[in-house]
């Protein structure tokens, strides 16, 4: 792999190069002074790219311990339990929002309304109540716990998000050993199952379709397998929860030790603890008789005890808004209908990172989860986060930036490609921490302690800091983000690019935290076309010439430059790159070149205005005459923007004085 020094600044700058020489050559033009005009034309921040935007996930307060939160016996051990099982994707602090999450769900019987950021772990506000819920059945009504019954419904707008739910659930439910905790009061392993237009397969069991749809299924996931690629994949909640070469073997029976059903039949003969999917596929698994058989089961087990309740999770609750929202809410109340119980024995949390904060924010939640889900405001809670702001923040001083500016991050970028490259960052790392007096306690054996190392570096760094807390407040240009991290150093912005690689390389190896997780926005888009000021004279040339041909090019339409000529859109010919001005006039009238086609249905479209090899009025391109005189492809062209064979053999051409004035 090459050790190219690729920072932010400088990919930003190579793709925006990339892209200007990409249309340079699609959309060649012979004359150069207009080749100089586009080309600062395209250089200016907007035209083609957008100043970069840095951005980072923020950090949040974390909460008590699980010991020390004021939740049921059996709720409190199984999230303890959980948190040292490795992988399972429940830490041994919440956040603050999630611990409130947990004490509003079981301590106060409260119905929920997250509206925390992205990243913020809106997902555990949900799973970590449901892992409780099972937990608590187990323990309390083992008999009952056996019984097949929908506990959960998770409900999405759309399948990417429901793709993206599957593996948490794979991880969380999916673990060995967190599925044999669950299992161990209620005689089978808890379940769960994705229902989309994605699983299948639609209608009733056929073991022909089996043969057909599965077997291919299921031998192309197979297919170049191996034990190892599995378990990475496992890790990453990327392999199903079950076994699928049992699964096969078996001609697709739920094995005793599968935890995710895979098929839409597996679901019908025996409903999941947790089912998942979208309120298109709800509407429909509501309407067939195929699918009755998961609504029986969960009213069974609902009307087995009167401590059952079914949670429904409501996703990216502030879509269902409008007409859209009012459908959601019929259907979550034929859900209930469906189901035979009251509203009490369904209870719901509502999660959102576009609800807002606030008082105010807070009341308008409550009203709008009343009115998709029913119940009384007061059943909601609404649950916020406090984002985590770092003590003993500072900009950086120009010593350290430049510093900074002179270490070859591209070192760490190769550090997993093997040993020698890990110890030339090691290495690099511990110089870099001598540079800044940083005493350093960690032991780089592994990649994990290298992340650790630049971990300790950037906790101990005033700057870092004080990165983290400015990018936590929303993102922030590059240029303006490297003025206020080193406001008084000429290399600010190479500092920058630095600290960026630090600061996201950088990981806690206790508990995997990363130092400072980083999103960059890279905004680009195509020419929609170009427009030429008229007068070669014009004040407003942003790329100056000898013998300029047109004035100022602008990337977007308007009447007038700013020195008072007119401005009309720039065509150039594919073939040989003559420039071309397009101008509109009526049939009535050809005494005045219209930027724009008029209103009326006189008007003739598309005339291309060509001067002379001489000295040129303001309306026109050097070569147009030459070349439409010489190339008969060139001369087609004019007709075909005419609309058609020209009643003149050459296009007329306007004076200065009849176009340049209104």
């Amino acid at each position: 792999m090459s050790t190219a020094r690729y920072s932010v600044d400088s990919v930003v700058r190579g793709l925006k190069e990339v892209l200007t020489q990409y249309l340079e050559s699609q959309y060649h033009i012979w004359d150069e002074s207009i080749i100089n005009e586009r080309r600062a034309v395209l250089a200016l921040p907007g035209t083609i790219a957008q100043h970069p935007f840095v951005e980072a996930t923020p950090a949040y307060v974390r909460g008590p311990a699980y010991s020390a939160l004021p939740l049921p016996s059996d709720v409190r051990a199984v999230l303890e339990r959980c948190a040292k099982i490795n992988k399972s994707g429940v830490f041994a602090e919440p956040y603050l929002h999630q611990a409130n999450a947990l004490v509003e769900f079981f301590t106060n019987g409260q119905q929920l309304i997250v509206a925390t950021g992205t990243g913020s772990g809106k997902t555990e506000t949900f799973l970590f109540p449901i892992l409780g819920l099972l937990a608590q059945e187990a323990a309390a009504r083992p008999g009952i716990a056996a019984l097949p019954g929908c506990r959960a419904l998770l409900l999405y707008p759309m399948n990417a998000l429901v793709n993206d739910q599957l593996t948490r659930l794979r991880r969380l439910f999916g673990n060995r050993e967190v599925a044999a905790y669950l299992a161990k009061q209620r005689s089978r392993n808890v379940r769960f199952g994705i229902y989309t237009s994605r699983t299948p397969y639609p209608g009733p069991h056929d073991a022909r379709r089996d043969r057909v749809e599965l077997q291919r299924r299921i031998d192309a996931l197979l297919a170049g397998m191996t034990p190892q690629l599995q378990l990475r994949l496992e890790d990453n909640g990327m392999w199903p929860a079950k076994d699928m070469w049992a699964f096969q073997a078996n001609q697709y029976q739920t094995g005793p030790d599968d935890t995710e059903l895979f098929t839409r039949h597996e679901m019908q003969r025996a409903c999941p603890d947790i089912l998942v999917t979208n309120y298109s596929m709800l509407e429909y698994m509501l309407l067939r008789p195929v699918d009755g058989a998961i609504f029986d089961a969960t009213t069974r087990w609902l009307k087995a005890s009167s401590e059952n309740f079914l949670t429904v999770v409501v996703d990216e609750a502030h879509v269902y808004r409008g007409s859209s929202g009012a459908e959601v809410s019929l259907l979550l109340r034929r859900l209930q209908s469906r189901l035979g119980v009251a509203r009490d024995r369904v209870r719901y949390i509502l999660t959102s990172a576009s609800l807002g904060t606030g008082t105010a924010a807070a009341e308008d939640a409550k009203e709008f989860a009343v009115d998709l889900a029913g119940g009384s405001k007061a059943s909601f809670s609404f649950i916020t986060g406090t984002r985590e702001v770092l003590d003993g923040a500072a900009p950086g001083s120009g010593a350290i930036a430049d510093e900074l500016a002179s270490f070859d991050f591209a070192t760490i970028y190769t550090a997993a490609e093997g040993d020698a490259q890990r110890e030339r960052a090691t290495a690099a790392l511990e110089h870099l921490a001598a540079l800044l007096s940083m005493p350093l306690k960690v032991r780089v054996g592994s990649l994990a302690d290298l992340r650790d190392l630049a971990y300790q570096i950037c906790a101990a760094l005033p700057v870092a800091r004080n990165l983290a807390n400015s990018l936590s407040e929303g993102p922030t240009h590059l240029a303006e983000l490297a003025s206020k991290m080193f406001p008084q150093s000429a290399s600010a912005v190479a500092a920058t690019d630095t600290l960026l690689a630090l600061v996201s390389f950088a990981s806690r190896s206790v508990d995997d935290k990363p130092f400072l997780p980083l999103r960059l926005h890279l905004l680009f888009r195509g020419l929609d076309g170009l427009y030429a000021c008229i007068d070669p004279n014009c004040s407003g040339h942003l790329s100056p010439h000898a013998a300029p041909t047109l004035g100022r090019l602008f990337d977007t339409p308007r009447l007038y430059c700013g020195c008072g000529s007119r401005v009309y859109e720039l065509l150039t010919h594919r073939d040989c790159g003559a420039a071309f001005i397009r101008g509109f006039w009526r049939e009535n009238d050809e005494s005045f070149l219209w930027h724009e086609a008029p209103v009326d249905r006189g008007a003739q479209g598309g005339r291309l205005v060509a001067g002379n090899t001489g000295p040129v009025s303001p309306t026109v391109d050097t070569q147009a005459d030459r070349t439409s005189a010489a190339n008969p492809t060139a001369r087609k062209f004019c007709r075909l923007l005419n609309g058609g064979a020209s009643r003149r053999a050459t296009p007329k051409r306007y004076s200065a004085d009849r176009i340049v004035q209104p």
